[in-house]
Protein backbone atom coordinates (compact mmCIF):
# COMPACT_ATOMS: atom_id res chain seq x y z
CA UNK A 1 0.00 0.00 0.00
CA UNK A 2 2.82 2.39 0.82
CA UNK A 3 4.08 1.98 -2.76
CA UNK A 4 0.59 2.79 -4.13
CA UNK A 5 0.51 -0.59 -5.86
CA UNK A 6 -3.14 -1.52 -5.35
CA UNK A 7 -3.02 -4.18 -8.07
CA UNK A 8 0.01 -5.79 -6.43
CA UNK A 9 -1.54 -5.51 -2.97
CA UNK A 10 -4.67 -7.25 -4.25
CA UNK A 11 -2.53 -10.37 -4.77
CA UNK A 12 -2.28 -10.53 -0.97
CA UNK A 13 -6.08 -10.84 -0.66
CA UNK A 14 -8.22 -13.98 -0.86
CA UNK A 15 -9.27 -14.58 -4.48
CA UNK A 16 -13.01 -14.19 -3.78
CA UNK A 17 -12.38 -10.70 -2.38
CA UNK A 18 -9.61 -9.57 -4.74
CA UNK A 19 -10.13 -6.12 -6.27
CA UNK A 20 -7.11 -4.48 -7.91
CA UNK A 21 -8.76 -1.06 -7.60
CA UNK A 22 -9.33 -1.24 -3.82
CA UNK A 23 -7.29 -1.25 -0.65
CA UNK A 24 -6.51 -4.78 0.60
CA UNK A 25 -8.03 -3.88 3.98
CA UNK A 26 -9.82 -0.85 5.33
CA UNK A 27 -8.15 1.64 7.64
CA UNK A 28 -10.89 3.85 8.98
CA UNK A 29 -10.17 7.51 8.33
CA UNK A 30 -7.49 6.98 5.68
CA UNK A 31 -9.42 9.06 3.13
CA UNK A 32 -10.79 11.65 5.57
CA UNK A 33 -8.26 14.37 4.67
CA UNK A 34 -9.30 14.31 1.03
CA UNK A 35 -13.03 14.42 1.59
CA UNK A 36 -15.59 13.22 -0.86
CA UNK A 37 -13.23 12.86 -3.81
CA UNK A 38 -12.45 9.42 -2.40
CA UNK A 39 -15.62 7.82 -3.71
CA UNK A 40 -15.66 4.15 -4.57
CA UNK A 41 -15.28 4.98 -8.26
CA UNK A 42 -11.81 6.52 -7.88
CA UNK A 43 -10.01 4.88 -4.95
CA UNK A 44 -6.74 4.62 -6.89
CA UNK A 45 -6.81 8.31 -7.89
CA UNK A 46 -7.62 9.39 -4.36
CA UNK A 47 -5.05 7.06 -2.81
CA UNK A 48 -2.39 8.43 -5.18
CA UNK A 49 -2.69 11.81 -3.43
CA UNK A 50 -1.55 10.32 -0.11
CA UNK A 51 2.04 9.53 0.84
CA UNK A 52 2.12 6.99 3.65
CA UNK A 53 4.66 6.92 6.46
CA UNK A 54 4.69 3.36 7.79
CA UNK A 55 7.78 3.79 9.98
CA UNK A 56 5.74 3.63 13.20
CA UNK A 57 3.46 0.75 12.17
CA UNK A 58 3.98 -2.57 13.92
CA UNK A 59 2.73 -5.91 12.59
CA UNK A 60 2.97 -8.75 15.08
CA UNK A 61 4.60 -11.93 13.81
CA UNK A 62 1.98 -14.55 14.62
CA UNK A 63 3.20 -18.13 14.37
CA UNK A 64 0.65 -20.47 12.85
CA UNK A 65 0.78 -23.46 10.56
CA UNK A 66 -2.76 -23.40 9.16
CA UNK A 67 -6.21 -21.95 9.50
CA UNK A 68 -7.32 -18.38 10.02
CA UNK A 69 -5.36 -15.98 12.18
CA UNK A 70 -5.88 -12.40 13.37
CA UNK A 71 -2.60 -10.53 12.94
CA UNK A 72 -2.34 -7.58 15.34
CA UNK A 73 -1.47 -4.29 13.63
CA UNK A 74 -0.65 -1.34 15.84
CA UNK A 75 1.15 1.97 15.95
CA UNK A 76 0.65 5.10 13.92
CA UNK A 77 0.12 5.35 10.18
CA UNK A 78 1.18 8.76 8.90
CA UNK A 79 -0.26 10.55 5.90
CA UNK A 80 1.25 13.42 3.99
CA UNK A 81 -0.54 15.29 1.24
CA UNK A 82 0.52 18.11 -1.05
CA UNK A 83 -1.94 20.93 -0.25
CA UNK A 84 -1.63 22.49 -3.72
CA UNK A 85 -2.30 19.18 -5.47
CA UNK A 86 -5.12 18.32 -3.07
CA UNK A 87 -6.85 21.67 -3.58
CA UNK A 88 -6.58 21.41 -7.37
CA UNK A 89 -8.04 17.89 -7.45
CA UNK A 90 -10.77 18.78 -4.95
CA UNK A 91 -11.85 21.83 -6.96
CA UNK A 92 -11.76 19.88 -10.23
CA UNK A 93 -13.90 17.13 -8.71
CA UNK A 94 -16.45 19.65 -7.44
CA UNK A 95 -16.55 21.27 -10.88
CA UNK A 96 -17.02 17.88 -12.61
CA UNK A 97 -19.93 17.16 -10.28
CA UNK A 98 -21.27 20.69 -10.77
CA UNK A 99 -21.27 21.20 -7.01
CA UNK A 100 -20.26 24.31 -5.07
CA UNK A 101 -16.99 24.33 -3.16
CA UNK A 102 -17.43 24.50 0.60
CA UNK A 103 -14.64 27.03 1.10
CA UNK A 104 -14.68 26.89 4.91
CA UNK A 105 -14.37 23.11 4.93
CA UNK A 106 -11.70 23.12 2.22
CA UNK A 107 -9.59 25.72 4.03
CA UNK A 108 -9.88 23.69 7.26
CA UNK A 109 -8.67 20.55 5.47
CA UNK A 110 -5.83 22.42 3.77
CA UNK A 111 -4.73 23.88 7.12
CA UNK A 112 -4.55 20.35 8.54
CA UNK A 113 -2.61 19.14 5.52
CA UNK A 114 -0.18 22.08 5.70
CA UNK A 115 0.48 21.38 9.38
CA UNK A 116 2.39 18.27 8.40
CA UNK A 117 1.89 14.61 9.10
CA UNK A 118 -1.68 13.45 9.70
CA UNK A 119 -1.64 10.54 12.12
CA UNK A 120 -4.01 7.56 12.21
CA UNK A 121 -3.89 5.51 15.41
CA UNK A 122 -4.03 1.93 14.14
CA UNK A 123 -4.56 0.58 17.66
CA UNK A 124 -8.08 2.00 17.62
CA UNK A 125 -8.70 2.24 13.86
CA UNK A 126 -7.61 -1.23 12.71
CA UNK A 127 -6.48 -3.47 15.55
CA UNK A 128 -5.91 -6.60 13.50
CA UNK A 129 -6.07 -8.03 10.01
CA UNK A 130 -7.53 -11.47 9.40
CA UNK A 131 -5.34 -13.74 7.29
CA UNK A 132 -6.02 -17.26 6.06
CA UNK A 133 -3.67 -19.91 4.78
CA UNK A 134 -4.58 -20.83 1.21
CA UNK A 135 -2.15 -23.32 -0.27
CA UNK A 136 1.28 -22.13 0.73
CA UNK A 137 0.34 -18.46 1.07
CA UNK A 138 -1.14 -16.37 3.87
CA UNK A 139 -3.75 -14.02 2.39
CA UNK A 140 -5.83 -11.19 3.83
CA UNK A 141 -9.39 -12.49 4.13
CA UNK A 142 -12.07 -10.42 5.74
CA UNK A 143 -15.01 -12.48 6.99
CA UNK A 144 -17.65 -12.96 4.30
CA UNK A 145 -21.35 -13.11 5.13
CA UNK A 146 -22.56 -16.67 5.47
CA UNK A 147 -24.53 -17.94 2.50
CA UNK A 148 -25.75 -21.01 4.38
CA UNK A 149 -29.44 -21.05 5.21
CA UNK A 150 -30.24 -20.50 8.87
CA UNK A 151 -31.56 -23.43 10.85
CA UNK A 152 -34.90 -22.40 12.28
Amino acid sequence: MAAHDLAGASNLVCPAQRDPSALPFIVSGIFEPIGYISGADNVAESFALIDLDISRVRVEDVRADEGTVLVPVSGVLGERLDPVELEAVWRATAAERDEPVDEAWLQDVLARVRSGLIELDLDSELGAVQVMRIGSAWLICEPLPSSAPSAS
